[in-house]
């Protein structure tokens, strides 16, 4: 474990181990952490907090100025104390307080806590609602309006003044998440117009002075102090990448930490920080495993109640973290715990050091998940969670030297990911110069080019850079363009309820529980993997997985609610994934609708109704366009809508695929690729040739031209590569033949050749005749 033969800053006690009847030595056990807490009502609670002493001056300082930067260390209440402070101080009368969070488990926490904390002083706990992507829980009666930061940019379309606001907080802003980005540059400039309007930017690690000054030179004000003390511990392990990821076990050594946390150390729930689902799962396993173990071996081991929690789990699943328990809890989870989330009686964070971060490959237009060492801001923030509510300590599984080379702050997620979107909402909101866009950090231009071309190409765009009347349609759904490119082309050929449902489907968190070849046997549960196997192949279609995703969800939506969660389980399928894509397509309902009254539709009777949806799925990943290779069962990616891509990388059916067992199409589109030992495509279906390249636009733009998207001139340096490049494709040409025109004959032409012929002919019979 963490504490032994480790470097730690400050050492405690040993506490004196107690004897059961048996003679058998355990360490002392605390009441329990659910009952200390009980035992202060939420008043009491509040009054502990570091930030209520400084209310009063918080406030003064809100009112002076129009923007502030708030720094408070983890736990000290700014997250859950401040809105309550801002609706004390009427800043909720007449208007809105807009709170944002990057991300959604924190944001429906949060709203909770502060409704239940409103509910105690004696105030209606709908003052403090939350909307999130699909789901929207506000009222008329709402004043705390808890939101993603991604909802807050979509609101800026609809009204770009922010109208129902008063002030808006900006928490978690260390995270760096792409829309809180464009928040800052979107409400630097709203507050010029609306002098009327605030803004709070809130976090517990934050270079403040680059904030400060990119904010106009605005005040900072400091909340020192963290609630209770934590104890960090550090392993003598290092830190060591590979190519395919960490080379160290950290799984198995978070799991041994854990063990012996609940074997030596007194009360206290503990927190577990790993990279993603699949380690969670794996983790939770081998600790339920080790834990019924040592129980069997000894009776007098303490139960240990082992809880996951990421993003793609149940939301009654997640909601377990916070119920209430006499055992020890250990919560394994991503980093979706690092910021405002609260479990009353943590104590103990296990910390293994990495994290899945998307990276966007602009060159390649691909978007990776990959495992990297978190940042030093990171890993404050996990330590932080053990000292929320009491004294705590926070183990890490990597040395003081791993520390101190990690990078100070995250990468900002702006600049590595897809901009697509991103690019769309800013030109919708009349920014035509998106790349000299007022950000904090700038992306890399490459990207927000590459970002203008995808527009382009799926019609977003004309060659101007002006968004069209598709690209404003596109940015009235809260989705990706690609699958909003989808939808429009479903309207347009009659099939959109279908298109809504595929979608949707595509929105959501992975179906299947499985995600690799649901055929091999070398698992301990191959048996059940072959039954649900069995009983998925019914609904397959043979055109492919978007059609198959339709088919299940149809088949799901069939059933009554009671019955549906044993149709999931049974198939071994994420029933709150088809929860999900339900609640997505109902939302998805009314916009569609609204499009839908100034869309042409061709009549329903001209296609299949499968070959329609096929359409309208090519229609948005036309780009994503594959053709099969004439003796192989490997297909060419063929990158439509590029000019100057000359790549031909070969690709591979995923093993999961619907098509993966058939044979093979001539033509398909994926909606992803996945890169392990070979480049998989995820989510294919098959299409046919020709639609490829009617959707494909007229016009193909160079690198170069996508800069006049933004009214730039393109750099001298890119034109002369281009210039290098067609060169060097003209040398490595064969030559050309030169065309050699035809002689036109003419009657006097032919005369003459035979005078000549016949004054040959007698020149040589006189010469015969000399001889």
């Amino acid at each position: 474990m963490a504490a032994r033969g480790r470097s730690r800053e400050k050492r405690r006690p040993s506490r004196s181990p107690s004897r059961d009847s048996f003679g058998r030595s355990y360490p002392k056990r605390r009441s329990s952490p659910e009952k200390d807490s009980r035992e202060l009502d939420f008043q009491s609670q509040r009054a502990m907090l570091p930030v209520g002493q400084y209310k009063a001056q918080l406030l003064d300082a809100i009112a002076a100025n129009q923007i502030i930067v708030c720094i408070g260390e983890t736990g000290s209440g700014k997250t859950t104390q401040l809105p309550q402070f801002l609706l004390e101080a009427g800043y909720g009368e007449s208007k809105r307080i807009g709170i944002t969070q990057p991300r959604r488990v924190a944001t429906t926490a949060v709203a909770k806590r502060v409704g239940e904390e409103l509910a105690a002083s004696g105030t209606s706990p709908s003052t403090a609602s939350y909307t999130i992507r699909f789901d929207d829980q506000c009222t008329a009666a709402t004043k705390i309006k808890f939101m993603t930061d991604g909802i807050l940019v979509r609101e800026c379309l609809l009204d770009p003044l922010l109208t129902q606001y008063s002030i808006i907080m900006l928490d978690e802003a260390h995270e760096r998440s792409i829309h809180t980005d464009i928040l800052f540059g979107l409400l630097k400039s709203i507050l010029v117009k609306r002098p009327d309007l605030k803004l709070i930017v809130t976090s517990a690690t934050l270079d403040d002075e680059r904030f400060a000054a990119f904010f106009n030179g605005c005040p900072v004000f400091r909340v020192p102090g963290r609630s209770f003390p934590v104890d960090i511990y550090h392993s003598k392990t290092h830190q060591i990448m590979g190519k395919a990821g960490p080379v160290s076990t950290y799984i198995a050594a978070a799991v041994d930490a854990v063990l012996q946390i609940h074997a030596a150390e007194p009360d206290g729930h503990i927190l577990l920080f790993l990279t993603g689902q699949k380690e969670i799962d794996d983790a939770c396993q081998m600790l339920t495993t080790r834990v019924q173990r040592l129980r069997d071996d000894d009776p007098a081991v303490s139960r240990l109640l082992v809880l996951p929690l990421y993003g793609a789990l149940s939301s009654a699943k997640q909601r377990r973290i916070f119920e209430p328990t006499r055992d020890r809890k250990v919560i394994v989870c991503t980093n979706i715990a690092e910021t405002s989330l609260t479990v009353d009686g943590v104590k103990y964070v296990v910390d293994a050091g990495f994290t899945k971060q998307k990276v966007y490959n602009p060159e390649r237009g691909l978007e990776s998940l990959v495992v990297v060492p978190i940042s030093q801001v990171s890993a404050q923030q996990r330590a932080g969670r053990a000292g929320r509510t009491s004294a705590g300590k926070c183990y890490r599984l990597y040395s003081k030297q791993s520390y101190e080379t990690m990078l100070p702050e995250t990468v900002p997620e702006i600049q590595r990911s897809n901009l697509a979107n991103t690019i769309l909402y800013l030109k919708v909101l009349g920014i035509h110069d998106v790349v000299g866009f007022d950000y904090l950090d700038p992306p890399a231009e490459d990207a927000i080019v590459d970002a203008l071309r995808q527009l382009y190409i799926l019609g977003a765009l004309d060659e101007r850079g002006v968004v069209t009347a598709t690209g404003k349609d596109m940015a009235q759904f809260p989705l990706e363009p690609r699958l909003a490119r989808v939808l429009l082309e479903g309207i347009r050929l009659d099939c959109a309820r279908e298109a809504m449902i595929v979608v949707a489907m595509l929105s959501v968190e992975n179906v299947f529980m499985f995600q690799t070849d649901r055929r091999t046997g070398d698992d301990p549960r191959a048996a059940s993997r072959r039954r649900a196997t069995e009983l998925l192949d019914a609904l397959q279609h043979p055109k492919g997985d978007h059609i198959s995703l339709l088919q299940l969800f149809r088949a799901w939506d069939a059933l009554p609610p009671h019955e549906q969660e044993a149709w999931c389980h049974e198939r071994q399928l994420h029933s709150r994934a088809f929860r999900t894509a339900a609640s997505v397509r109902s939302q998805l309902e009314e916009l569609v609708a609204k499009v839908a009254r100034g869309a042409a539709t061709q009549p329903a009777p001209a296609l299949p109704v499968t070959e329609r949806i096929q359409r309208a799925v090519c229609a948005g990943y036309f780009m994503h366009g594959a053709r099969k290779c004439l003796m192989h069962s490997v297909f060419r990616c063929l990158h439509l809508g590029a000019a100057d891509d000359s790549t031909a990388e070969l690709v591979h059916i995923h093993p999961s695929s619907s098509l993966a067992e058939r044979t093979a199409p001539e033509h398909c589109i994926y909606h992803e690729l996945v890169h392990t030992s070979r480049s998989f495509m995820r989510h294919v279906l098959e299409v046919d040739g020709s639609w490829l390249e009617q959707y494909k636009p007229t016009k193909l733009l160079k690198l170069s031209e996508c800069y006049g998207l933004t009214g730039r001139n393109p750099p001298q340096a890119l034109l002369d590569e281009e210039k290098k490049t067609v060169a060097a494709t003209e040398a490595l040409a064969p030559p050309k033949l030169a065309k050699v025109e035809p002689v036109k004959v003419t009657e006097d032409a032919v005369s003459a050749a035979r005078a000549r012929y016949l004054a040959r002919q007698q020149q040589q019979q006189k010469t015969r005749k000399t001889r």
